[in-house]
């Protein structure tokens, strides 16, 4: 059950991290425009959500384990988030 909540945790802190990028065109709703509005608070907020999910995975799985579990599972979902939803440059879009 541990490990369920650090996942969504790590899922949640990639996820702020992800949209406080600069390459990414964020969609019009009421949270998207709060992190347009105070990208270094969500960004700081991403990374504490990342580490208390790394906390969570060692006190689960040990020092060693631990670290190499989230670091598969951090690699896994920024992998599978990347590629459901890509960064665009927004010079190559034409309206």
């Amino acid at each position: 059950m541990l490990t369920v909540a650090a996942i969504g945790v790590m899922y949640a802190g990639f996820w702020s991290l992800y949209h406080t990028s600069k390459k990414i065109i964020l969609r019009r709703s009421v949270i998207l425009t709060t992190i347009q509005k105070k990208p270094r608070l969500v960004k700081n907020i991403g990374w504490c959500l990342l580490l208390v999910s790394f906390y969570l995975f060692t006190m689960e799985y040990g020092m060693g384990s631990g670290s190499l579990f989230a670091s598969i599972f951090l690699m896994s979902i920024s992998s599978l988030f990347i590629l459901f939803y890509p960064l665009k440059n927004k010079k190559c879009i034409k309206p």
